[in-house]
């Protein structure tokens, strides 16, 4: 019954407000189901419709690096008529400017209406409506943690914990492979889970954070990255984040990346900190900052999730 309302809802907003954008040759109704801001690869085409005068767009370059893509802001464009995201771009689409206009329903046509919406209503049940790709309430868990299997010890120390700090925003992931008595302060990975994002298991879900360290510094405003999570048989969408150590003065390497990606899968797993320990020179990165995105229609949607790996 929730389902018939809310489809309801949107037929009925459709037809008195008749605010929408066309993404991709599909209209998108504009109102508070559409959460601004939203994201459209190359390729990807976007236009205003009557009552909605101007799209407002923030361009970004994308720029290969060795660990993916950097996106590199280029310019503010504001979209009056059909247009396609240029190959090498991405655009950042901000919010709508409509028209010094008013629309009312025509009450001559009520029963047409009334005739419109059951029929719509009737096929959205009939085709399945329950799998509408509608994305509530979605939030991350902290689901698992710990160190690679060739790190040994016993394990996490009672302090470790599952749960974000709410002052940093941060779940902390260490690179160290030091133990006290066998036991570590941090865990070296951890297993989130993304809950209420309805995707299919082949679909990829995109990263952006700023990277900071490097040995002379060299951050990154806005890095990309993008990756296929583990989705099981209930859908539930994984991912893991790790800290790994490479150089010739680790500590004893246990925790180097291939020891790492032993213990969690490759294919779902980011890297949140790298550590270079050489013997004449270390250096590193964090990545922090997280957001997370997913694909629907075209375009990358923000989740609203925000977290920090310090």
């Amino acid at each position: 019954m929730k389902k018939v309302i809310y489809i309801i809802a949107l037929l009925l907003g459709a037809m008195t407000m008749a605010q929408t954008i066309t993404v991709n040759g599909t209209p998108m109704l504009v109102s508070d189901d559409i959460s601004f801001p939203f994201w459209l690869e190359s390729g990807s085409s976007i236009s205003p419709e009557v009552p909605v005068s101007s799209i407002s767009v923030l361009e970004f370059n994308i720029v290969p690096n060795n660990n993916g893509n950097d996106m590199v802001f280029n310019q503010v464009i504001s979209v009056t008529e059909g247009q396609t995201v240029p190959e090498g771009k991405t655009w950042k689409v901000e919010s709508i400017l409509m028209e010094n206009q008013e629309f009312v329903l025509d009450s001559s046509n009520t029963s047409l209406d009334s005739a419109f919406v059951a029929s719509m209503i009737a096929e959205a049940l009939s085709s399945g409506s329950q799998n509408i790709n509608y994305q509530p309430n979605i939030f991350l868990e902290c689901v698992d943690m710990g160190v690679s299997v060739m790190c040994g010890g016993f394990g996490l120390s009672g302090s470790a914990s599952l749960s974000i700090d709410p002052q940093s925003m941060s779940y902390p992931i260490s690179v160290s492979s030091n133990s006290e008595n066998g036991v570590y302060e941090n865990p070296q990975w951890r297993k989130f889970q993304i809950h209420n994002l309805n995707i299919n298991a082949n679909e990829q879900i995109m990263f952006r954070n700023n990277r900071e360290g490097g040995n002379p510094s060299s951050p990154i405003t806005g890095n990309i990255t993008l990756i296929t999570p583990e989705v099981d048989d209930d859908g539930n969408v994984y991912f893991y984040l790790y800290a790994y150590c490479s150089g010739n003065c680790c500590d004893d390497e246990c925790n180097s990346q291939s020891n790492l990606l032993m213990t969690i899968p490759e294919s779902h797993s980011i890297t949140s900190r790298y550590t270079g320990y050489y013997c004449s020179y270390n250096s590193g990165f964090t990545w922090n900052n997280w957001e997370i995105f997913y694909s629907e229609d075209g375009s990358w949607k923000n989740t609203g999730i925000y977290f920090n790996t310090n």
